[in-house]
């Protein structure tokens, strides 16, 4: 099967999630030394969001090119765990919406349908890949 105008967008989602991931983990390392010591977990934890983001991102490009769908169920797992955690806090938000920033919370709202929007189109791409047979598990078999 060829690369369709469907991989082209889940490859053009996955370079940009990686350069995305790139910027925050430069943006946060250059933050770092403003930070007093005791504030600077929150600084650390999307450090490390930022580089589980782009090794799975990168993983979801070679998926997609070499048509192995394995390979894309980290970056989907991943995306639906930060949209959990967006929904969850969006919540959270909602209970104390006078204590919290509207103008931060309709931004998040957006940010948290972004990510549900692209999550579909990469899981369409993997169940149409696993679909189709790329996945190579049957290598070994005893018969």
């Amino acid at each position: 099967m060829p690369i369709t105008l469907f991989h082209v967008h889940g490859i053009i989602e996955g370079v940009l999630c990686l350069f995305l991931s790139l910027i925050m983990i430069l943006f946060q390392a250059e933050m770092i030394k403003y930070v007093p010591e005791n504030n600077i977990h929150p600084h650390i934890a999307l450090i490390l969001a930022a580089v589980i983001l782009s090794a799975t991102s990168g993983l979801m490009i070679i998926g997609i090119i070499k048509k192995r769908p394995l390979f894309l169920l980290p970056w989907i797992i991943f995306m639906i765990l930060v949209s959990a955690v967006h929904i969850i806090f969006l919540i959270i938000a909602c209970m104390q919406l006078f204590s919290f920033h509207y103008k931060g919370w309709i931004i998040f709202l957006i940010v948290t349908g972004f990510n549900i929007k692209i999550i579909f189109p990469v899981i369409g791409i993997y169940l149409e890949l696993r679909d189709e047979g790329g996945n190579k598990l049957d290598a070994i078999s005893v018969e």
